[in-house]
């Protein structure tokens, strides 16, 4: 069993060269759901990490491990655990307590503004399914996989695809990373979200197929997708006056228009100060020539 207890699988975000702190957009419904799956994440974390070194036993017992999916294979008969049931308790377990920070501020930033727009019960599910559409991305990308994946932001992923395509525009307060320097801009929610998806793509290609511990890298490729999808799909399903209020709750506010690439780009340019870079001419001063 020494194998199985290698380094889980986490969905992590790491690396990343940008770490959003707040967005401005205000939210209409307080986010029950949000503050509750936070909690839950919380207590869960630090209820198994009061185990010490059972922690890593937890780890193999609940975490989802693709062998078992794919196989139909119990690998540790003495931690038996309904092996379908480890798609759902794996992504209210983490890896480490950076690991559950990290997730939980993204799931605090952008899970409020979600559930403000699908309701309490419609998020929830929403929530769960990109949860398992994650867990399922990652087991089709690595399916002999003896390492077990847990972390929630497979299901975040989710709802990061959601907050991009339904708040292109809202400005998010984020911390940039240039090397040994450090700066706080505010960026559109298109380049954020945008960004972080690209990295996940140039990250995991390489890791299809591997059989190692590290990021799950395609979970969040697969939440993040689905997230768009499913969110797209219950918007279109819910009642007339529910997508009523969803308009007019963002347009009373900050009345932002579908976004154009070429305000989004100078806006971009602008926080970031590139276009005074690369668009500043240099200085003249005129002089009279001395007689």
């Amino acid at each position: 069993m020494s194998g199985r207890l290698s380094p889980p699988r986490s969905t992590n975000y790491e690396p990343n060269q940008m770490m959003p702190l707040k967005d401005d957009i205000p939210s209409y419904r307080a986010p029950i759901v949000t503050v509750a799956l936070i909690a839950l994440n919380c207590l869960i974390y630090f209820y198994l990490a009061s185990w010490g070194k059972e922690f890593q036993l937890a780890v193999v017992k609940w975490g989802a491990i693709p062998y078992e999916l794919t196989h139909r294979q119990e690998l540790t008969p003495d931690l038996a655990f309904p092996i379908p049931l480890s798609l759902f308790s794996s992504m209210f377990m983490h890896g480490g307590l950076f690991h559950l920070a990290g997730n939980m501020l993204y799931l605090w930033i952008f899970g409020d503004n979600v559930e403000d727009k699908l309701g309490h019960v419609k998020f929830f599910i929403f929530y769960i399914l990109c949860g398992l559409a994650a867990a399922l991305t990652h087991i089709l990308t690595t399916p002999n996989s003896q390492i077990p994946m847990v972390g929630a932001s497979g299901a975040i992923a989710g709802v990061l695809g959601a907050y991009m395509i339904r708040f292109p525009r809202a400005r998010i307060l984020t911390l940039i990373f240039f090397g040994f320097f450090i700066r706080i801009v505010r960026i559109p929610a298109l380049f954020v979200l945008g960004f972080w998806f690209i990295l996940q793509l140039l990250y995991g290609l390489p890791s299809l197929g591997s059989v190692g511990g590290g990021v799950a890298w395609f979970a969040h490729v697969g939440g993040f997708l689905s997230g768009i999808f499913l969110f797209k799909l219950f918007t279109a399903l819910s009642p007339p006056e529910e997508r009523d209020f969803a308009v007019t709750s963002v347009a009373s506010v900050s009345k932002r228009a579908e976004p154009d690439t070429v305000s989004i780009l100078k806006s971009f340019l602008t926080s970031m100060d590139i276009s005074r870079i690369f668009l500043r001419s240099p200085k003249i001063t005129w002089r009279k020539k001395p007689r």
